[in-house]
């Protein structure tokens, strides 16, 4: 079971060394030349390193909840929708930033890839 950390990750903010090809077909300027495909990877990423450092990557999946679940608190979901803001380039809405928008993994990716 996925157990929120206390402690902040001392890494920056960013994609777990997750890098886009930028010449990867299907690009998309707010994704810095990857594919919409890419953006639950992205968020998942982020989500390990600034909230759950150490944990089984394979326990965070598409569905797993994140508010409900005790993984994002709301100092959590701000630094999360800072990250989707300025790694995306979209702007989110103060209503997008609950637990119907930003639930799962699958949720955030849905609302990013509605804003591209």
């Amino acid at each position: 079971m996925l157990l929120p950390h206390p402690q902040p990750s001392e890494e920056p903010p960013g994609a777990r060394g997750l890098l886009i090809d930028s010449a990867a077909p299907g690009k998309c300027p707010g994704l810095a030349g990857g594919n919409v495909e890419d953006v639950p990877a992205i968020v998942k990423s982020f989500i390990l390193d600034q909230f759950l450092p150490g944990e089984d990557p394979d326990e965070l999946q598409d569905d797993t909840p994140l508010i409900s679940g005790g993984i994002l608190d709301s100092l959590a979901t701000l630094k999360l929708v800072a990250f989707l803001e300025e790694r995306f380039g979209v702007q989110l809405a103060p209503h997008e930033t609950d637990e119907e928008y930003l639930g799962t993994i699958a949720d955030i990716a849905a609302l990013v890839r509605s804003r591209l």
